[in-house]
């Protein structure tokens, strides 16, 4: 979550972006009878609703399962709330941890390329393997970590 705050809104909104539209709806359509992405679509509703309540509109776009109206020829973290639970589904094991004990371990990347099967399983993991490399799990020094040098002496 630390890099996320501190990474600029720009570079966020372009981690995931969609080629090819008619492609997203058939992934979303795999996704939607996978219990995990049918909780986390759950959640952000309920977020996004409450923030709407409280004035703060536009953070959260919506989701396309219930608006088919808003489909789009261009789809993107911006217009898409789906995009934003597979973006958090993507991410490595230590942010998926950091948000939630459930959505830590290797099998909750595993389980969501095994509900979209398909050609699609295999740009999502490339995707997947690429955030984990760019967003390694920080590691905090300990005392002993530290380990003094010789140099000079």
């Amino acid at each position: 979550m630390r890099a996320a705050s501190e990474a600029e809104p720009q570079v966020l909104l372009q981690l995931l972006q969609v080629g090819d539209p008619a492609a997203l709806i058939e992934v979303l359509g795999r996704l939607q009878h996978h219990s995990l992405f049918e909780e986390l679509c759950a959640a952000y509703e309920e977020i996004a609703s409450r923030s709407a309540e409280e004035g703060i509109e536009g953070k959260f776009p919506p989701l396309l399962r219930h608006r088919p109206d808003l489909l789009r020829d261009e789809m993107s973290l911006q217009t898409c709330g789906e995009l934003w639970i597979v973006l958090l589904l993507l991410m490595p094991e230590h942010i998926r941890g950091a948000v939630s004990r459930s959505l830590a371990g290797a099998a909750v990347g595993q389980h969501m390329a095994a509900a979209v099967r398909g050609p699609w399983a295999l740009p999502l993991e490339y995707v997947r393997e690429t955030l984990r490399q760019l967003i390694p799990e920080s590691r905090s020094l300990m005392c002993g970590d530290v380990r003094p040098t010789m140099r000079g002496l």
